[in-house]
Order: C-alpha cells, then sequence, then structure tokens
C-alpha cells in the first residue's frame, strides 16, 4: 500500500516556511512553453492539475496569465497546503491527495497535469497510472525542476568553482533518496536514466516516449545567508542531525569566503540555475 506522503520528504520539508520563503519561482519561459503546448489543444479554458503543488510557487505562475483557467492543486502535506491555500488564487481550488489518489479529480477532466519539483518522489507505475486517468486525451504531462548549479548531477559542469565545492558537500551529504540529480525517475517511462534511450522494462503505455526537454539557464543574486538558507531546505539536509547540520553550515560558509565568488556591489552571489522542462502527452 502506497504512503500517503513518503517519510523523507515529509521530514524534509517540515519547516514548509522556510520553503516558501528561500526556494526560487520559475522563469517565465515556462509558463509561456505549456501555454504553447496548451494551445494545441484550445484557445482558453484550460484546466489544469498542479499535482505536488507545495506552498504554491508554481501555482501562483499558472493563476496569472490567462482568464478561464481552472486549476486544482493537489498537495498532502498539511503545512505546504495550508500556505498554498492562504494565497487564495483566483481559480484555483487547494485540495489533499496524492500522486497515487487524487480523489476530488475527476477522470479526464485535466487538459495538463503539471509537477514542478517533485515527479522524483512518486515516479512508479501506480502514479502514473493515476496521472493518466485524470488527463483528457492527448493531455499533456509537464514536469519541471529548478536546479541550481550547488545541487546538481554530478555530470553537470557547474559555472564556478564555489558551485563545485557546495555540490561535492550536497553529494557527500546524499542519503541516497529520490531526487532530480539521481535520474532513476525516467525509467518509470522506460527511458534508460543515463542515456534518455528507449528501454523494454518497465512497461508502459499510457504515455509517449520519447520524453521532450528544453532548458532556461539563469543567473540570481543572493547573499550569502540565503545560499545557506536555501540549501538548508534540500530533504536530505533539512534531515540532518543538529551537528551535522552545523557543520554543513559551517563549510559552506568557508566556501563562499573563497577567492572565486562573484558579488555585486550589493555583496550578493552569482548562483547559476537550470531549469529543466520535461514533458509528454497521454496516449
Amino acid at each position: 500500500m502506497a504512503l500517503s506522503i513518503e517519510q523523507t520528504a515529509e521530514e524534509g520539508y517540515h519547516n514548509a516556511l522556510a520553503y516558501e520563503k528561500y526556494r526560487p519561482s520559475y522563469p517565465s519561459e515556462t509558463i509561456n512553453l505549456l501555454t504553447e503546448l496548451l494551445h494545441k489543444k484550445s484557445e482558453s479554458h484550460y484546466r489544469i492539475v498542479d499535482l505536488a503543488a507545495g506552498t504554491g510557487k508554481f501555482t501562483e505562475l499558472l493563476a496569472m496569465p490567462l482568464a478561464g483557467r481552472q486549476i486544482i492543486a493537489v498537495e498532502p502535506h498539511p503545512q505546504m497546503r495550508q500556505i498554498l491555500a492562504s494565497k487564495e488564487l483566483e481559480g484555483v481550488c487547494t485540495t489533499d491527495g496524492t500522486a497515487a489518489q487524487m480523489k476530488d479529480v475527476a477522470t479526464g477532466w485535466a487538459d495538463a497535469v503539471v509537477v514542478a519539483q517533485a515527479f522524483h518522489w512518486f515516479a512508479n507505475l501506480e502514479s502514473l497510472r493515476e496521472i493518466r486517468r485524470v488527463l483528457c486525451a492527448d493531455g499533456v504531462l509537464f514536469l519541471l525542476w529548478n536546479q541550481e548549479d550547488f545541487n546538481s548531477p554530478t555530470d553537470w559542469q557547474p559555472a564556478t568553482k564555489w558551485e563545485t565545492q557546495v555540490r561535492d558537500l550536497a553529494w557527500s551529504l546524499d542519503d541516497k533518496v529520490h531526487s532530480f540529480r539521481r535520474p532513476r525517475w525516467m525509467a518509470v517511462f522506460g527511458e534508460h536514466q543515463e542515456t534518455g534511450e528507449i528501454i523494454d522494462s518497465p512497461k508502459q503505455d499510457l504515455f509517449a516516449v520519447p520524453l521532450q526537454r528544453r532548458a532556461v539557464m539563469k543567473t540570481e543574486w543572493l547573499e550569502k545567508m540565503t545560499i545557506w538558507a536555501r540549501f538548508s531546505t534540500l530533504s536530505f539536509v533539512a534531515t540532518l542531525g543538529e551537528d551535522e547540520l552545523q557543520n554543513a553550515k559551517r563549510r559552506v560558509e568557508e566556501i563562499l569566503e573563497g577567492e572565486d565568488v562573484e558579488l555585486n556591489d550589493k555583496d550578493e552571489v552569482a548562483v547559476h540555475i537550470s531549469t529543466q522542462m520535461v514533458w509528454t502527452t497521454a496516449l
């Protein structure tokens, strides 16, 4: 029986206020691409499920651009759901639920299911079947992740030395749970996690493969204390014991004093972020 929310995720995101305050929003290109994909189906009146909506980082963008957009935001974490509901976003209904059980979403209701920063937590056939259930024919499954260089996969090349050093620290703390950095989530679609090639197992006839991909790069300027605060919201950092957490904080602070750390006139540090967009359509 599937858990309503994975324990590691629940513990790692217990501080929903910190997540809301320090995690980045998403670039306009994400909404532009989703709108482009949906325009192929209809000119307006889109119905979207924002699955694992969290505190509503992406929900806010979904609710902004077009009138007539109906959104059901599904989120199992009670604190995150409370923050999202408190925003009172126009056209958004916030509800409890999981990827495996979206009880408040009718079969075939959605033109798109969007998952921001979360699909890796439930990349299994049970969830994929439920996502397919709520999608209409040719509906879009749209996945996205913000990925700072300091929290990137090991085969990526960070823009700076300090981001490489923090990335190395992140991997040394990694508890090997689900994450975008570990591309096992692709296997549920039948794609090889390293090459993206189609593989025979597991079998799924729910969504088109190969998956489509696009990335957007941006630079964000953050205070040093904010970089640590954001780093500390990562699930594998947030679940550290107090001594380990303080050691990690000292190490990040030490790295941020390095000569290669680029500062602006406000003493903010250049942080390089890649937003990864992955999408497919229902079969």
